[in-house]
C-alpha cells in the first residue's frame, strides 16, 4: 500500500489553467481513494484532474492525494504530464 501527498508546481511567471496530471504505473496497481482531485484509470495509466478550481496561479500549487494498493514493487511512475508538460517526480 502506498499512501501518496501530491503538490503540483506553477513555476515562473506564467499560470496553469485546466491542470491535469497524467502517469503511467508499471507495475499493476489499484486505486483505494484519492482527495482534493478526481483520478481516472485506465488499465496502469492514471489522470489527476481538480474537483475545484482549475487554475494554479503564477509561483503557485495545488495539493492533492490518493491511497494506491500494488502488485509487486513499487517503482516511481513514468511518463509525468502536468498541465500540458512533461514533468519528473521529486521524493521529498
Amino acid at each position: 500500500n502506498a499512501g501518496l501527498n501530491l503538490t503540483g508546481l506553477a513555476d515562473g511567471a506564467s499560470a496553469i489553467n485546466g491542470w491535469s496530471l497524467s502517469w503511467t504505473e508499471s507495475n499493476d496497481v489499484t486505486l483505494v481513494n484519492s482527495w482534493n482531485a478526481t483520478l481516472a484509470t485506465s488499465g496502469r495509466g492514471f489522470v489527476a484532474t481538480p474537483l475545484g478550481n482549475a487554475t494554479v496561479p503564477a509561483n503557485g500549487s495545488v495539493e492533492f492525494g490518493m491511497q494506491l494498493v500494488y502488485s509487486g514493487a513499487k517503482p516511481l511512475p513514468t511518463s509525468l504530464t502536468w498541465g500540458g508538460r512533461s514533468c519528473t517526480i521529486v521524493v521529498k
